[in-house]
């Protein structure tokens, strides 16, 4: 599904023509005719709404990620929270398996409790020094946990 405010926020945002045409191969003209003409936008290819908005998305999880290994960062120093980053599901759960208290029945529950996450999304695995970690996708989605 195409999110025409994602698009129209970006062709609005401090990104280049130049940071733009690498990452989608669309021209920076045709970027530059975008932003100057917004009527342009809702009669634009398929194809190129579909770039542009992957771009976004692309460019908001990857700036997410960066506020999460702020937040870790800072954390650590201040003993406050503590934040893990896991690049996939897989490798969250793989990490309960062998760290937890009792890893087989951890591992088991957390498998089912993470079980709507997309498998290649990055998890965030944020702890409020209660021992009860909540973990996020990239979409900053929330999942409590044991």
């Amino acid at each position: 599904m195409i999110d025409i405010e994602k698009i129209k926020e970006l062709l609005a945002s401090s990104a280049t023509g130049y940071d733009i045409e690498l990452k989608t191969g669309i021209s920076r003209t045709q970027i530059g005719n975008y932003r100057k003409d917004p009527d342009k936008v809702m009669k634009m290819s398929l194809e190129n709404a579909m770039k542009l908005q992957n771009y976004y998305e692309e460019e908001n999880k990857m700036d997410y990620k960066k506020e999460m290994e702020n937040l870790q960062k800072d954390n650590a120093v201040n003993g406050r929270i503590t934040v893990y980053i896991y690049e996939n599901k897989e490798e969250c759960l793989q990490e309960l398996s062998v760290n937890a208290d009792e890893p087989h029945e951890t591992y088991e529950f957390m498998k089912e409790e993470l079980a709507y996450l997309d498998d290649e999304k990055t998890i965030y695995s944020v702890d409020l020094g209660n021992g009860m970690p909540t973990y996020y996708d990239d979409e900053k989605e929330a999942y409590d946990s044991i």
